[in-house]
C-alpha cells in the first residue's frame, strides 16, 4: 500500500459514505425538481463528472459543518469561487467562455433554481437529523 495515502478510520469511512449518500439523494431530488421546471440538462448522479459531483458533496459538507446557515450559502460559495475564476453571467452554461445563467447572487436566482437549492438544503437537514437521532437511540 502507498505510504503517502492516509488511512481512514472506520468513523471517517462512515462519514465519507454518509456524505456521498446525502449528496446523491439531495441532488437526485433537486434534479427532478429542476427537470420538472424546464431544466433537462442536468445529468443523473452516476453520469456526472467527478468535479461536479465533488461540488455537490462540498454543498453537503457546508451544511453539515454550519448547521445554522440557510439554503443560500452553498450557492453563494459557488458564486464567490467562480467570480474569482473570472466567470460571468451568460444565457447558457459554457465552461470555456466561463458563463452561466445562474451566475448571480442567490436572492436574484430564478425561482426554480432558488427552490431547488432550498430543497437540497431541506433534504440534507432532514436526513442528517434523522440519522443523528437513530445513532443516539
Amino acid at each position: 500500500m502507498n505510504q503517502d495515502l492516509p488511512e481512514f478510520t472506520a468513523e471517517q469511512k462512515r462519514r465519507i459514505m454518509f456524505i456521498e449518500e446525502l449528496a446523491r439523494v439531495a441532488y437526485t431530488v433537486s434534479r427532478a425538481y429542476m427537470i420538472k421546471n424546464g431544466d433537462p440538462q442536468l445529468p443523473e448522479w452516476q453520469d456526472m463528472d467527478y468535479l461536479d459531483s465533488e461540488y455537490v458533496r462540498e454543498g453537503v459538507e457546508i451544511y453539515l459543518s454550519n448547521p445554522d446557515v440557510g439554503p443560500g450559502i452553498w450557492h453563494q460559495e459557488w458564486y464567490k469561487h467562480h467570480q474569482k475564476l473570472g466567470w460571468k453571467h451568460g444565457k447558457a452554461y459554457d465552461a470555456v467562455k466561463k458563463t452561466s445563467p445562474v451566475f448571480m447572487e442567490f436572492d436574484r436566482l430564478p425561482a426554480a433554481k432558488r427552490n431547488s437549492d432550498i430543497i437540497f438544503h431541506a433534504i440534507v437537514r432532514s436526513l442528517t437529523t434523522t440519522v443523528e437521532q437513530k445513532l443516539n437511540d
